[in-house]
């Protein structure tokens, strides 16, 4: 029997339960805030009564990593919709697109980011929010001129759950983002998994890092909320002094995708014992070397390390593996999939490979989202049914280990993983043509020849008028983190070959001797 989730509740009446068991506790703490399980519902609920006034069944999200963002996403779920968090750092071709996929006009926005919105959208219908998740001014909130609000103050309806909980973007195949809805079963069946393993307490506290548009901020957010811990939300230095922050704070959760330890190790801040607080620690995303999780062993001792694996397809991670010291990996295995999931490794003709030999990866079962959001192309390509079952193609590779469950092998088409983010290199290039104003732009990868994972990213660009120093300051003011080029190389004009291609393995060469 599970100790956490009733299955059949949605998570939302579990939020509901944790309110009301915990409702002294604290919930989140931001800064030198603190919010009670009480005072956030409160907050959520008075929002909730706005958003049920609409007939839209989702609802955007567009905040700073603020209060206001949590009692957005709670005031959606408990107005028995679903949320869809946007990333202010988009550009607004990639913002129009999510809105016009998301097809709501719906929005919880704060006041640093409504302009954006209203640059993309003058129809939207906009709750504005301050800081601490209250309405910030009846008259930047249009939803109180476009409907006529009767709900009482502290009245919740009877909740009717729309079947999907929240969607959220990742890159296309196209350069253009596409819709990954998980239901209400796909989550609890995650988070039945993921609790079953992970064991919090009531007592524990959650380091909340990831931005809410990358789901490993669901795992962070709803295995906290459940079980009554306080989710301690990072400010955005945080960085600098993170070592400082974990000892004061007390966090005994943490989770990350791999490449940031490293980041911590460049900073010097791996030194014995210094994360001596954290008890659980959860990698997914990328490849983990032994040699990152020894690095993680000895900063934070007192910690399990668990290797996650999964795409957002399959809400958040469908398999783990525990490491210990004694694994002769140089990448840590995956492991085995979790309850009531399953996974087949297929060659190209679409059958089973034996025990040893390489496969893509397939999955199936509770966890597993029904399609892309609006993109039957991409559904019915990457959606089959397979001996009766309808699996996900990842597109990763993998091979079973009789002891250790599955071996992770890279991925077969040219989508890059960065920072635990799976991005298309056509994606990053069409936001720099447009940053640069220039279609002259090229992005190459140099990955880690172990983990597959991308080291660092050059861009080159030409006919542009800008200066090179000028163009990288540009990159890293308007690109998400994940995509921005540690080199930008202004070229006179492109390298081409014999058939009138760009000459890539000329820029390799070219980006090498730049090193």
């Amino acid at each position: 029997m599970n100790d956490y989730i009733n299955f059949n509740q949605s998570i939302t009446k579990q939020l509901l339960e944790s309110e009301l068991k915990f409702r002294n506790r604290i919930a989140i703490q931001y800064k030198s805030q603190t919010y009670t399980y009480q005072l956030l519902f409160e907050k959520a609920k008075a929002i909730a009564n706005l958003l049920v006034a609409s007939s839209q069944s989702r609802c955007l999200i567009l905040t700073e990593r603020t209060p206001a963002a949590y009692v957005g996403l709670l005031a959606v779920l408990l107005s028995g919709k679903a949320y869809v968090f946007l990333n202010k750092k988009d550009l607004v071709p990639q913002l129009e697109k999510a809105i016009s996929l998301t097809d709501s006009n719906l929005v919880i926005t704060d006041e640093l980011n409504l302009s954006i919105l209203n640059d993309i959208n003058e129809s939207l219908n906009y709750i504005c929010l301050n800081e601490l998740g209250d309405v910030a001014n009846p008259s930047l909130t249009t939803i109180f001129q476009n409907y006529n609000l009767s709900v009482k103050p502290n009245y919740i309806p009877p909740l009717q759950v729309y079947k999907y909980a929240y969607l959220m973007f990742t890159s296309g195949s196209t350069g253009e983002p596409k819709g990954v809805p998980i239901t209400h079963e796909n989550l609890q069946a995650f988070l039945i998994n993921i609790l079953q393993r992970i064991k919090p307490t009531k007592q524990d506290r959650f380091a909340h890092i990831n931005e809410l548009t990358f789901d490993f901020s669901v795992y962070e957010i709803f295995s906290c909320w459940l079980v009554g811990a306080c989710l301690c939300v990072l400010p955005d230095n945080h960085m600098i002094r993170i070592d400082h922050y974990f000892k004061k704070n007390q966090i005994t959760y943490w989770s990350c995708v791999p490449s940031l330890i490293g980041l911590l190790n460049q900073m010097k801040k791996l030194d014995e014992n210094n994360f001596n607080t954290i008890r659980y620690s959860v990698f997914c995303g990328e490849a983990l070397t032994y040699e990152t999780a020894a690095l993680w062993k000895k900063a934070a001792p007192q910690s399990v390390i668990d290797n996650l694996y999964g795409p957002t397809e399959a809400t958040v991670a469908i398999t783990a593996y525990l490491w210990n010291e004694e694994s002769d990996f140089g990448i840590l295995p995956i492991g085995w999939p979790f309850s009531n999931q399953e996974v087949y490794l297929l060659n190209k003709n679409g059958q089973e490979v034996k025990q040893g030999e390489i496969g893509e990866i397939c999955l199936a079962g509770t966890q597993i989202c029904d399609k892309y959001w609006n993109n039957e192309v991409v559904t019915s390509s990457r959606f089959l049914n397979y001996q009766g079952r309808r699996i996900y193609k990842t597109g990763d590779l993998a091979y079973w280990d009789e002891k250790n469950g599955l071996c992770y092998k890279g991925r077969i088409d040219d989508q890059l993983k960065i920072n635990g983010y799976r991005i298309e290199k056509l994606d990053i290039e069409n936001r720099i043509k447009a940053i640069l104003k220039t279609q002259a732009v090229s992005v190459i990868a140099f990955n880690d020849k172990q983990t597959g994972a991308v080291k660092s990213l050059n861009c080159f660009f030409a006919d542009a008028s800008i200066e090179e120093a000028d163009a990288i300051k540009l990159c890293r003011q308007m690109l998400p983190d994940s995509m921005i080029p540690a080199r930008v190389i202004k070229l006179d004009q492109f390298p081409y070959n014999k058939n009138g291609k760009i000459d890539y393995p000329y820029l390799y060469r070219l980006a090498s001797l730049e090193t």
